[in-house]
Formats: structure tokens, C-alpha cells, sequence
């Protein structure tokens, strides 16, 4: 048994963006949390996020997967604040807006669908013509009909982020172990009591698992499968010539894909989306989609120089909905993951909603939505 300290209240596995920000939440509910992470924080789906923050486009969604992005995006300035506040570390956050063309009706129709969504729930967004989306973007190629467009809303670089809220989470008194994995969760009968690692075992009363894909590999020690698929994403990084030749917003396909410019100067481009398996490897594939969306979004960017290339692997569910609360048949064990691509913009309501549930023993009837029940 590791006795270096008082056993953690809660132990958190798994240090991307889900796990951090959930960990910094308990922590300021006075609930004394330590996170285990396998590797260095933020260095898995939270460093291949594109990072794109901003108002929820959630026309179409289940009402319960809208909810959880609406309370998100209500939830994050205050988030943004208070990391900035106790980590002392600069967030990388960059306000910018977007811009999301459309080529054909059924892009436009989708995309004023998208609109009408936002403006029913009193966030502002509006439709473009052509010539207004050239002033705002010169470099977006002639041949669209229109764009959606936010002013709201900006990006994030992943990594950077996700180690700025664990500083925060750190500097109100969270405790972080990098590379230290959970082997496996220790319980008595049907009583969580801790996690076992290469370091020994860590006493506890209250895990919550947060390991992106890799949460289902601890499925079998709890006789609980986790359906998790690891959903691989390819980008690209550029850095344009001069700023001149660099996107205002984030510009995108309202399908998909998207340039991201970064406050470090780069653009991030991508991203693809492949059901491969734990395959993290960049390929020719992942460049060639990323080369196509540069040309279809801003030609201008080819001359830029790739300074970067990288793949990650989201957390997906079958049914593109998360995994969070209590895992059943345990007392005080817990998951929060299976955010597939919007992990970054779901983490601040997923992690109030989680934490709040924790420290009351009372979930908001909004969790069951994303029980793992549903998968029995």
C-alpha cells in the first residue's frame, strides 16, 4: 500500500481534458482527489483535438446530448476564469468566432437549421451570402452559397489547456502521478476500495474512470464491459507565411473539417475520422484528407509549411452519446468518457455534473441519460 500521504477521497484515471477538469471540480468541492494518468497529462485525444470551443450547433441532437453541450458553453467563461486564477497558467484560449460554408442546399438548409437552433435558444449566429463571408475570409475559395456564422466562440489548444486546468487543479491543493496507470480497481464485495498500480495499491472510496478509449481495458477486473471504440483522427499543423495569409476564425464545412488558426501562429487542419482500432500512427491517408480540406476551405494555405503532423484516438460510443456516472453494480465507482470529438467544448458541464453528484449523492436526472445501463 502506498503510504507517501492520506489516502485520496476520490481517485480520477485518466488525464485528458474529462479527467482534469473533472478532478479541479472535485477538488474545489473540498473533496481531496488524486488523478492518475499513464503517460504526461494531456498528451492522448486531448492533444489531437482541433480545440474548437463555442455555442452548442445542436439542431438534430437528442435533447439530452444538446443539454449537456448548452450548459457547456454557459459553463466555461467562469471555467476559463477560475483555471486562469488558481493555475496562474495562460489558457491558450483565442476568441475568434467561425465561419462554416455550405456548397450545396442540403449544406444550406443544415446549416439554417444550425441557426434557427442557436437563435431559439438566444445565442447568436446568422447566415452569410457569399461576398459577406469574402470580406470576412478572403482566402475562402468562390464557389459556396453561403456560411453559417458565429462571432461567439474561439479555440483552444488541447494540450495546453488541459496542463492549465491541472495546474489549477494542482495549485488548490489535487494531487497529479503521471505515468502511473491503474492496473486494475479494488473492491470488497460490491464496495470500491481503491486502484491498484505498478506502484502498489491506493486506497479509496470513490473512483471515477476517465481513460478516453483506453477506459475499457479496465472493464474485465470489474466484470463490467465499457463499450468504448477508439475513433482515430489525423491533423495536420502549417504556418503560414505572414499573418496576412492566416484564417480570422475558424473556418469549417458545416459537415466537418475545419482550419483552426492557434495563438501560437500555426493553423491546425483536419480532422479525419477512422474506426482503425488503437492504431495512432499518421499516414498517407490522413495527409491526403488533410491536403484535400486545405484546398477545399483555403487554398492559400498550401504554401504554408507543415511544422507538425499528429493522430490521436477519441473515445466513441455506439451510439455517439457519452458514458457518465455511476457504474452499475459498485458502490462508489464511476466513468466519465466516451466524448468522441467534442470532449474539450463537453468537459465543463460534464464535469459540474459529475462532481455535483459526487459530492451529493444525488445525480441530476440529466446523468441517466448517459448511464451506462443502456448498453446491458
Amino acid at each position: 500500500m502506498i503510504e507517501h500521504q492520506p489516502a485520496p477521497d476520490a481517485i480520477v484515471v485518466g488525464g485528458g481534458i474529462i479527467g482534469c477538469t473533472l478532478a479541479y471540480e472535485l477538488q474545489k468541492r473540498k473533496i481531496n482527489t488524486l488523478l492518475l494518468e499513464h503517460g504526461k497529462i494531456g498528451r492522448e485525444a486531448s492533444w489531437a483535438t482541433a480545440g474548437i470551443m463555442g455555442p452548442p450547433s445542436a439542431a438534430g441532437l437528442p435533447l439530452h446530448r444538446a443539454a449537456l453541450a448548452e450548459i457547456s458553453h454557459k459553463l466555461f467563461p467562469a471555467l476559463l476564469e477560475s483555471v486562469e486564477e488558481d493555475g496562474g497558467v495562460p489558457s491558450s484560449y483565442l476568441p475568434i468566432g467561425k465561419v462554416l460554408i455550405a456548397r450545396t442546399e442540403d449544406e444550406v438548409e443544415l446549416a439554417q437549421a444550425q441557426i434557427n437552433w442557436q437563435i431559439n435558444h438566444g445565442i447568436d449566429a446568422t447566415w452569410i451570402e457569399p461576398d459577406e463571408v469574402r470580406q470576412l475570409e478572403p482566402m475562402i475559395p468562390h464557389d459556396i452559397l453561403g456560411a453559417f456564422y458565429s462571432a461567439d466562440g474561439g479555440t483552444l489548444t488541447g494540450h495546453r489547456w488541459t496542463e492549465s486546468v491541472a495546474a489549477a487543479f494542482q495549485a488548490i491543493g489535487g494531487q497529479i502521478r503521471e505515468r502511473c496507470p491503474a492496473v486494475s480497481i479494488l473492491t470488497d464485495g460490491e464496495r470500491v476500495t481503491g486502484v491498484d498500480t505498478p506502484d502498489g495499491p491506493i486506497s479509496t472510496r470513490t473512483v471515477v474512470l476517465s481513460a478516453g478509449a483506453w477506459t475499457r481495458f479496465l472493464g474485465p477486473a470489474i466484470e463490467r464491459s465499457l463499450p468504448l471504440i477508439p475513433f482515430k483522427g489525423q491533423m495536420i499543423g502549417v504556418l503560414p507565411e505572414s499573418a496576412a495569409d492566416r484564417p480570422r476564425h475558424v473556418i469549417g464545412k458545416i459537415t466537418g473539417g475545419y482550419l483552426v488558426p492557434r495563438i501560437d501562429g500555426s493553423v491546425a487542419v483536419g480532422a479525419s475520422l477512422e474506426d482503425i482500432g488503437f492504431d495512432k500512427r499518421v499516414t498517407a491517408f490522413g495527409l491526403e484528407y488533410a491536403m484535400e480540406l486545405m484546398q477545399s476551405l483555403g487554398p492559400g494555405l498550401r504554401n504554408a509549411e507543415v511544422v507538425s503532423t499528429w493522430a490521436g484516438l477519441r473515445p466513441g460510443t455506439a451510439d455517439d452519446t457519452p458514458l457518465m456516472g455511476p457504474v452499475p453494480g459498485y458502490d462508489g465507482l464511476w466513468v466519465s468518457t466516451g466524448h468522441h470529438r467534442t470532449g474539450i467544448q463537453l468537459a465543463p458541464g460534464s464535469a459540474v455534473l459529475v462532481a455535483d453528484a459526487i459530492a451529493t449523492g444525488k445525480p441530476d436526472e440529466l446523468l441517466e441519460h448517459f448511464s451506462l445501463e443502456r448498453f446491458s
